[in-house]
């Protein structure tokens, strides 16, 4: 099926087309995607890389690593669609196309894979933290890394079958002109788009309920201290999925009722909040998880700060720290010999020195 073409019209009656005037506002749009993109890239790419540089950090926070590795891919796709969206306007190429054609760009598969795998991950630690609290015995003893470890695995084996499920709708509306944006909804149509909408949209809101559910019950047994160190999990947790559901959940929702519900002009540039959303994800990082920030400033010191010896003496000056206090009084009764071990120490160094030949005496 040929889409109507806009630029070979204008060809044919002779008009001139300038692209850049004809699309001023989406060309802007898809500059600023592309400015706004790098920073959220850069930012996801350097937490895997600290999560990934060392074996203590990539075997204790899989499910951190997981969810930046979606945070990246998402951030990929943004960064390609004002790429090859500018490209698609500066050629004159912006044209209507079919909803299959739309998946030879690469946009869509980032945008479903990295947000759907984001979302089961963030849906999953939230679940992961309630049991540890409310369940403490039975996570002790089945929360294991394999464990874990199978669990993300199938959460990203499920987004890869949602992705092949798109490819499906896409191909059931191959028939369908759409815009040259290619969005998800231009790419598989309205239902697996909502589909798409409520994982990415319903997962986070159900996580972070979980969380607040959580925090709630380990501050209430804060006294424990394990419960302590489930505390700090729940609220490195809480703040990571608070910040999904005010920067990623409710700007995918309004743009989900965009021009169905609704339709005011700033809605086209709801996509900063992602952008937002992981960098701050690198802050929350370095500020709440010690270990995070003593390999990240070991990367970035190029190994002059040595994480050994930071926690050396972290564990130091803790020791000192915890030292009962002397009195000056009794370490000054102490120090001062009296005169029976005064004795007994001439006496000892008379019979020494008797023993020891002349030359070792002199």
């Amino acid at each position: 099926m040929l889409c109507y073409n806009a630029s070979y019209s204008a060809a044919a009656t002779g008009a001139s087309v300038d692209p850049r005037e004809s699309y001023a506002s989406s060309l802007a749009l898809y500059q600023l995607y592309i400015y706004a993109s790098i920073p959220a890239v850069v930012s996801n790419a350097v937490c895997i890389a600290v999560f990934l540089s060392r074996q203590e950090l990539r075997s204790k926070y899989p499910m951190f690593v997981t969810l930046t590795i979606g945070d990246l891919l998402t951030g990929l796709g943004s960064l390609l669609a004002g790429v090859y969206r500018t490209r698609l306007i500066l050629d004159n190429d912006y044209n209507k196309r079919t909803s299959f054609e739309c998946l030879r760009n690469s946009w869509p598969h980032f945008y479903i894979i990295g947000g759907q795998i984001s979302a089961f991950i963030m849906l999953l630690m939230g679940i992961e933290r309630i049991m540890a609290v409310y369940k403490p015995l039975f996570y002790k003893k089945h929360a294991t890394v394999r464990l874990r470890l199978i669990v993300i695995g199938c959460c990203v084996l499920a987004a890869f079958v949602s992705l092949l499920i798109g490819y499906l709708c896409s191909y059931l509306n191959s028939d369908q002109c759409v815009i040259a944006t290619c969005s998800i909804l231009n790419t598989t149509g309205r239902l697996y788009s909502d589909y798409n909408s409520i994982v990415i949209i319903g997962f986070p809101i159900f996580a972070l309920i979980l969380n607040i559910m959580t925090f709630v019950g380990a501050k209430k047994s804060i006294s424990n201290a394990s419960t302590l160190a489930e505390w700090h999990k729940v609220l490195l947790t809480l703040t990571i999925c608070t910040c999904s559901v005010l920067l990623i959940a409710v700007p995918n929702f309004l743009l989900w009722g965009y021009r169905r519900y609704w339709s005011p002009v700033f809605m086209p540039y709801l996509f900063i909040a992602f952008c937002c959303y992981s960098t701050i994800n690198l802050f929350v990082y370095f500020i709440m998880k010690a270990d995070f920030r003593r390999q990240l400033i070991f990367m970035l010191t190029l190994s002059i700060i040595s994480i050994a010896d930071t926690t050396d003496n972290k564990a130091e000056t803790r020791s000192i720290q915890i030292q009962p206090k002397v009195s000056t009084r009794g370490v000054t009764e102490r120090n001062q010999p009296s005169a029976a071990n005064s004795l007994s120490f001439l006496s000892a160094s008379f019979s020494v020195s008797g023993l020891l030949p002349r030359s070792a005496q002199v």
